[in-house]
């Protein structure tokens, strides 16, 4: 039962990975930079377009963060 557990927790562990690293990560590196001011905005649309320029310092802190663990 352990074992499977472990199985599991892995296997749902890849799957975050996975999408963090060829979905989340493109779209924000693509869509969510200020390439004038810096930063990253904190509100874009799903399709990409930015809808409000606003940039929150908690949001800039965690998105540094993820990046950092991407090796």
């Amino acid at each position: 039962m352990e074992q499977e557990k472990k199985t599991y927790f892995e296997n749902w562990a890849e799957r975050y990975k996975h999408d963090l690293t060829t979905d989340i990560m493109h779209f924000w590196m693509e869509h969510g930079w200020d390439r004038k001011h810096g930063g990253v905005y904190t509100c874009v649309d799903r399709d990409g377009s930015l809808m409000d320029t606003t940039k929150s310092v908690w949001f800039q802190g965690r998105f540094a963060f993820v990046c950092a663990l991407q090796r």
